[in-house]
């Protein structure tokens, strides 16, 4: 079972290019990625991971597999505030948009193998470890009769 984040997500062009071109547009702190800060621990058994989500309530946040893709998604819930009673920004430097993280964790994996706790702005995901079934080389034959 492989622990990777998605090709998808893969930030590399950003990182390597960002301070060449010194393009907002590529600078980290512009980027949801970097929003959804992840440690990725492996144990003998599992991996556990440790998503930073702060500012996010429980029921903002969901996971989903699918096609061996563990994908986190945290959407903020809308607030509509009277700006009267709240004043004006003057500076707002906090990200407050939505984050998604996708990460392959192996066709094999299954909901039951997942278990998710959030707590103080962290979700920890535990993936428990599944031995890979080794393929039969005799499965792809077609026995002959006669």
């Amino acid at each position: 079972m492989m622990l990777v984040p998605s090709f998808f997500n893969d930030n590399f062009t950003n990182d390597v290019f960002g301070d060449l071109f010194n393009y907002p547009k590529s600078n980290k702190k512009y980027d949801s990625n970097s929003n959804m800060l992840v440690d990725i621990k492996e144990f003998k058994d599992r991996f556990e991971m440790d998503i930073d989500l702060p500012g996010f309530n429980k029921d903002e946040i969901t996971l989903e597999l699918e096609k061996g893709y563990l994908t986190i998604s945290a959407v903020p819930s809308k607030k509509e505030e009277n700006s009267e009673s709240k004043g004006r920004f003057i500076r707002c430097e906090r990200f407050k948009g939505s984050n998604r993280r996708a990460f392959y964790v192996g066709e094999e994996i299954t909901q039951a193998d997942i278990k998710a706790k959030f707590e103080n702005g962290v979700l920890a995901i535990t993936i428990m470890k599944k031995k890979p079934v080794p393929k039969n080389e005799k499965d792809n034959f077609i026995s002959i009769l006669g």
